[in-house]
């Protein structure tokens, strides 16, 4: 398979977290991880799709690489809204 366009490889990693967020929603931890992790693979540094694969973590208890994952996205972007509340209160 060749290498998307950019503004492909930006619209895919878009879908594909959409489908993480949906799939978060309705519990479906293993899906949800799936598609935030091909979002990442689409477009390296997604910040959304860091955080809700984050999340994914933090409910399967792997609260270590859930707390690397938001780490690295902080130290990456420290002004980032969700990554930083999420860090300062739900990770508590």
């Amino acid at each position: 398979m060749e290498p998307l366009q950019p503004e492909y490889a930006i619209l895919r990693a878009r879908i594909r977290r959409s489908l993480g967020d949906a799939y978060l929603a309705v519990g479906r931890l293993d899906n949800a991880a799936d598609a935030y992790k091909k979002a990442l693979e689409a477009a390296d540094g997604d910040a959304a799709a860091t955080t809700g694969l984050a999340v994914v973590e933090w409910l399967q208890k792997q609260t270590e690489p859930a707390l690397k994952l938001l780490d690295g996205q902080i130290a990456a972007d420290p002004r980032w809204p969700r990554c930083s509340r999420a860090a300062s209160s739900s990770w508590e």
